[in-house]
């Protein structure tokens, strides 16, 4: 899994290098530009699941991932500077300070809500899916040397 993220990582370290001079070509545009490749990205991943399904290998996320991490690249890097070149500098420590817990607040709030969707959505499918593969674990249990009632408990706590 690591593997097929590989090119949002090297393509974000890569364009956060380079965004030093895109953002003094493109001054404060540049965070569009990179919310949209990185929105981009999203969507291709979006799409290409939608897609492809279940026979997913991950070559095919490949575009789609390096444009996200084109734009993540474009976006992270420049933002702090950007957020506080308009900041007073006797009030730079205080903004900057503000600014970090803001950021570490919205990325726990972000993991905590993508959680919080990710676990309903399975429990609401573990039914279906555990009825799905139900009989290949029954026939995985009886080829091997376990008591019926072992593999009846098995079964029943499975369900």
């Amino acid at each position: 899994a690591a593997l097929v993220l590989l090119p949002f990582q090297l393509t974000a370290v890569a364009s956060s290098l380079l965004s030093a001079r895109v953002s003094k070509r493109l001054g404060r545009s540049v965070l569009q530009l990179g919310a949209v490749l990185l929105a981009l990205g999203v969507i291709g991943i979006m799409t290409t699941l939608t897609l492809v399904g279940t026979t997913l290998r991950g070559l095919e996320l490949l575009p789609a991932l390096f444009l996200g991490g084109l734009g993540f690249g474009l976006t992270t890097a420049p933002l702090q500077s950007i957020i506080l070149s308009k900041v007073n500098p006797r009030f730079a420590g205080s903004a900057s300070g503000s600014l970090s817990t803001m950021q570490q607040l919205g990325s726990a709030l972000g993991v905590a809500i993508t959680g919080v969707i990710l676990f309903g959505t399975l429990a609401s499918h573990a039914d279906t899916a555990s009825l799905r593969v139900l009989p290949g674990l029954e026939q995985n249990l009886t080829d091997l040397p376990l008591p019926v009632s072992a593999i009846q408990n098995i079964e029943q706590s499975f369900i």
